[in-house]
């Protein structure tokens, strides 16, 4: 009994909280450029659904679409640096060493037209 209730235990070993954010990215490695989105982030770490197969160990930037505007109406993007840890099919994980908020470009206002 006790053998297969330790068939179903997961133990957590991850320190940081997740959360189950959607966000739009774009990611550079030394060979992609590719446009992904987040499955969920934490404090140290993302994993995300990207467009090519990348390789574990790999270098990786990774710019995030900040769900939130700056004083109310400016854009802002999450710009990562980090290592792909994890890769499973089209998903990966990927640590961070370094992070910046940046202001993004605000798209341009569509003109009104006058009837």
């Amino acid at each position: 009994m006790l053998a297969s209730l330790a068939g179903e235990i997961q133990i957590e070993r991850r320190t940081k909280t997740r959360y189950p954010l959607r966000l739009s990215v774009r990611y550079r490695t030394r060979a992609f450029f590719g446009m992904g989105e987040t499955l969920n982030v934490s404090s140290s770490g993302l994993w995300m659904a990207c467009q090519h197969r990348l390789e574990p160990g790999a270098r990786i930037e990774v710019c995030l679409a900040w769900p939130y505007l700056l004083n109310g109406g400016v854009p802002l993007q999450l710009a990562l640096r980090g290592r792909i840890v994890r890769v499973a099919g089209a998903h990966c994980g990927i640590v961070f060493h370094e992070h910046q908020f940046r202001t993004a470009k605000r798209k341009p206002a569509r003109a009104l037209r006058l009837a």
